[in-house]
């Protein structure tokens, strides 16, 4: 991802950085280290219960069921089912890319074809495509503009690369485009004038 990096960020925004640029790398890494004696397939795992879990989709799942005066409960989170299952070998919970193959295997008998066969779902929205179509023109008009340009965060040639590689398939950067397009209209929204 570095020479990703290389080729987005304004030579204003690497210096702004610094050392902090590789920050979510050295993160990531202690994380790591603190799996170190887990078979690989557990020491990913976690890594997500650890980070992606309690950051990201617990806390996303809290404010939406918030906002709906609901309580969310996830039962495979119960302490006792965690300590349970978590100790067990990574190959019981992932056969090649069968995943989640103990719990299916154990309510092979109970569940429909449909469900059992059925791939995993997540709660994602359709960004890729997206970005290929509506939201393309969108994106551009806010993220390409000249007064998101002169804030000296990114290079025009990098952003232009993102969408082109996109568009044609090349790579997936949906994710990156809707980062961009958000920190964009954030500051149109508070800080519309910031430069660096």
């Amino acid at each position: 991802m570095e020479p990703d990096k290389d080729l987005l960020y304004a030579p204003a925004l690497d210096g702004a950085l610094g050392h902090h640029r590789n920050a979510a790398l050295g993160y990531m890494t202690q994380v790591m280290a603190r799996s170190e004696g887990l078979d690989p397939v557990n020491r990913l795992l976690y890594a997500d219960f650890t980070t992606y879990l309690p950051e990201c989709l617990l806390v996303k799942m809290d404010i939406a069921t918030m906002a709906c005066s609901l309580e969310g409960r996830s039962p495979f989170l119960d302490h006792e089912f965690v300590e349970l299952v978590f100790p067990m070998p990574g190959d019981w919970k992932l056969r090649g890319w069968k995943l989640k193959w103990l719990l299916k295997e154990t309510f092979k008998d109970l569940l429909p074809p449909e469900i059992y066969n059925r791939p995993k779902q997540g709660f994602g929205l359709p960004l890729s495509p997206w970005f290929r179509g509506k939201l393309k023109g969108y994106w551009q008009e806010h993220v390409l503009s000249p007064s998101a340009l002169r804030r000296g965060y990114f290079k025009k040639e990098g952003l232009d690369r993102l969408l082109s590689e996109h568009e044609t398939g090349k790579r997936d950067h949906s994710y990156r485009l809707w980062a961009l397009l958000m920190l964009e209209l954030w500051h149109e929204q508070y800080l519309p004038d910031y430069r660096l």
